[in-house]
């Protein structure tokens, strides 16, 4: 009865952990170019570049708090689906409706940072 007990607990312990579950979003730096775009190239600078942690939790983005007011676009093929701005609590609410394989802009001066993630 005890080891029944002990594997309920573990299993319940496991689906909570599951279900809040957060997924690392690796970011990599680009520069944005003139007509809109990104370069993959940054621009080389004298000291190393920060990059960003950002992670992502059901259908919230969650960034550093040196994030916070920059631009966030969500592409699918190629097109933006979402845009928005980092909220003073370090979080992007991202719709409902999305699904899919997502690409992550976050503009942070003439950084722009990418990354890849899965709905």
């Amino acid at each position: 009865m005890r080891k029944i007990a002990h594997l309920i607990v573990l299993l319940l312990f496991v689906a909570v952990s599951s279900a809040n579950a957060q997924e690392r979003i690796v970011v990599r730096p680009t520069t944005s170019n003139s007509n809109g775009g990104i370069s993959e190239q940054p621009d080389l600078q004298r000291s190393p570049i920060y990059i960003p942690s950002v992670f992502l939790t059901d259908y919230t983005l969650l960034f550093e708090e040196n994030c916070i007011d920059c631009q966030v676009q969500i592409l699918q093929d190629e097109t933006v689906v979402y845009s928005s701005f980092v909220d003073e609590d370090g979080k992007v609410v991202l719709p409902a409706t999305l699904s899919g394989e997502c690409e992550l802009r976050l503009y942070w001066g003439t950084i722009v940072f990418v990354g890849e993630f899965e709905m």
